[in-house]
């Protein structure tokens, strides 16, 4: 970012913004990563870079919603992501938009609805980082929702979508939804309990501070 700002090119900077933002974001440093947000939504006004602003609120919502949980302005918020979206390309970042106005959304069926009309985006062209995001977040909503069938089936389809180019980073959330599945289930096992402990070591070593939420509780109820 350092050197696009002594350039002065400033769609390079906005980009280092959302890159910026996403690992920080990754990382629990919610306060440096919303300094990125903040500055990148301003170029991208000053650029009239549409996409990027919505790009850049998917991570401002999801920010809000894990430090201050559900509210109306997140939701807002999002409805006015989704319209950008819509308006300038559905398939380039939709469903990602979508799933994260699932996740932030205090109404499951709203919540539902969202994920549906994302599957629907994802079922035609779109660009393929959405279909990683949208599984990892639609497996979170089913954890809150406690939709442990439907959990199952996103699991599958991420899975599925990454078969034939295997990504580390796929791996470690389809084996988190269908572990944290059988914890749902009532159907902990000892090779379950070790995939858990697994996951907690890895994301603390890589620095995946968001993976975590999920996982501390399930494993300090289920340790002695």
């Amino acid at each position: 970012m350092a050197f696009a700002q002594k350039v002065g090119n400033r769609r390079a900077e906005m980009v280092a913004c959302v890159t910026n933002c996403r690992g920080l974001y990754e990382l629990g440093e919610f306060e440096e990563a919303t300094k990125n947000i903040e500055l990148g939504l301003e170029i991208a006004e000053n650029l009239g870079a549409e996409r990027f602003k919505a790009f850049l609120s998917i991570f401002l919502a999801q920010i809000q919603w894990a430090t201050q949980g559900p509210g109306q302005d997140i939701d807002a918020l999002m409805d006015r992501t989704a319209e950008i979206s819509r308006k300038s390309s559905s398939g380039f970042l939709g469903p990602w938009v979508l799933g994260t106005l699932a996740l932030v959304s205090s109404d499951p069926d709203r919540s539902r609805k969202a994920q549906h009309d994302a599957e629907v985006i994802l079922a035609g062209d779109c660009v393929g980082p959405n279909y990683l995001a949208f599984y990892e977040l639609a497996m979170e909503v089913c954890l809150r929702l406690e939709d442990w069938n439907e959990l199952d089936r996103y699991a599958d389809a991420l899975e599925a979508y990454w078969r034939t180019e295997p990504l580390p980073r796929a791996d470690f959330y389809i084996a988190r939804g269908r572990a944290l599945l059988q914890y749902g289930r009532r159907a902990l096992d000892d090779a379950t309990m070790g995939t858990l402990r697994r996951l907690r070591e890895e994301a603390t070593q890589v620095g995946l501070q968001s993976a975590l939420p999920a996982l501390k509780p399930v494993l300090r109820e289920a340790e002695p």
